[in-house]
């Protein structure tokens, strides 16, 4: 019987809506979108991200690395996160 790995190598989001970028003072909360990976495995998840728009052309092998037994949160709203600029 072979041992089954926890997590899959293929996930789908169908959620990426960025809301207003606002604070509000009175609760010092930020409105945003993010990505928020888990690597339960002893080493780095190296992942590939393809995002796909509703009005243009996806932006396609945006390359990710998780650490070893960490969550990572990839924030949408700061493209630096995702290998943007």
């Amino acid at each position: 019987m072979s041992e089954k790995k926890e997590g899959s190598k293929v996930w789908y989001f169908a959620d990426g809506y960025l809301p207003l970028k606002e604070k509000n003072n009175e609760i010092n909360f930020e409105g945003h979108e993010a990505i928020m990976i888990l690597n339960c495995n002893d080493k780095s998840a190296n992942i590939k991200m393809d995002i796909f728009f509703e009005d243009r052309e996806p932006v396609t092998d945006i390359l990710l690395v998780v650490p070893a037994r960490r969550v990572k949160c990839f924030r949408m709203d700061r493209p630096e996160e995702i290998g943007g600029g």
